[in-house]
């Protein structure tokens, strides 16, 4: 037997069996499936300069500055004033400033205003979230069902996940995770959306997102700033990334053209946020949650932006606007000394 499907059958043994928690074969493949494939890492993992926090470069302001004129795009982190140079600040308005691009602008500079300490190798990431799948296609393949509160650790080294059993017992499990490649990432935006391009684009990690109710290999354009933008949410959600990393991040996902911003503010499982989204061919849609306030990370939420009708692949489904397909809301994160502790 080889290693893989060893790993396969471990990580088997730490999710409960399928029909305990009300899941569909299908969909406890699925899951499995994403665990498995989440946490592999890079075959060439990219080198993050230990540097300051640097949050606009001339490059990026001059890539910014072509996307803020757009006239839908909505998206750019800075339009750039006349002599600005690379070393303005994320915190300065420029003129004639979208509301993404300002919203985007302000979630970099909190990131990076974040107090951090490089973690040792033996300690672990620790992330608490809220999730709900109330969708059609969830109902479909019977994995919706109420709101759950989740625990997951992974940790620092690269070699473990670990997650609670029906037991409450959380079981370490021997896996390679994504943390030392996204704890490399660039720091420059453009940089780093090319490193999560190339890691989206090798055959061997397509990975299934959880956010995603389908599971497709991007091939427009469109379809690529979808995977890198649902890509993002994912990472952004670990909550305990270095401040510089987390930041280039956002700065990231301004430049991913078609970002549009909703005008009202939403309000999940009391938290309120201003959603920030990606639509694919018009009908779905990934949202970034901020807090409308400090604009850090709140959550992710995919839903229809227009009545969507699936193929017989997918039971011919039948989705209406507006319909919620996935939400997930972070409650805590921190670094932790190992699997099972919260503070």
């Amino acid at each position: 037997m080889t290693r893989e499907h060893d790993d396969r059958d471990e990580l088997a043994r730490l999710l409960p069996d399928p029909a305990d928690r009300g899941l569909s074969t299908h969909r406890h493949r699925q899951i499995q499936e994403f665990l498995m494939t989440e946490m592999q890492p890079p075959q060439r993992p990219v080198r993050r300069p230990r540097r300051g926090f640097a949050l606009v470069t001339a490059s990026v302001l001059a890539a910014a500055a072509v996307a803020a004129g757009a006239a839908t795009g909505g998206f750019g982190l800075l339009s750039g004033e006349p002599g600005a140079g690379a070393d303005v600040v994320a915190t300065q308005q420029p003129s004639a400033e979208t509301p993404v691009a300002a919203t985007f602008r302000l979630a970099a500079a909190h990131a990076a205003t974040q107090e951090w300490t490089d973690p040792r190798p033996d300690q672990w990431t620790y992330t608490k979230y809220w999730s709900q799948e109330p969708g059609p296609l969830a109902e479909h393949y019977r994995w919706s069902g109420p709101p759950v509160t989740r625990e997951w650790w992974e940790k620092i080294d690269g070699t473990k996940v670990a997650g609670p059993q029906e037991t409450e017992r959380v079981e370490e499990l021997v896996l390679d995770n994504r943390l030392p490649f996204l704890m490399a990432l660039p720091t420059d935006p453009q940089e780093l959306l090319a490193a999560l391009r190339e890691e989206l684009a090798d055959p061997n990690r397509m990975r299934l997102d959880h956010a995603m109710p389908f599971s497709f290999e991007p091939k427009t354009e469109e379809e690529w700033n979808l995977a890198l933008y649902s890509n993002i949410s994912s990472i952004l959600q670990i909550g305990v990334l270095p401040p510089d990393v987390t930041s280039a991040l956002w700065q990231a996902a301004a430049l991913i053209p078609g970002v549009v911003q909703r005008d009202e503010i939403i309000e999940i499982e009391g938290r309120k946020a201003v959603a920030v989204s990606v639509v694919l061919d018009g009908w779905f849609e990934v949202q970034l949650l901020l807090d409308p306030d400090t604009h850090e990370y709140v959550g992710r939420r995919t839903l229809y932006a227009a009545d969507h009708t699936y193929g017989p692949d997918q039971g011919n489904v039948r989705a209406k606007k507006g319909e919620v397909e996935y939400v997930t809301i972070r409650l805590d994160s921190g670094i932790v000394d190992k699997a099972g502790d919260t503070t």
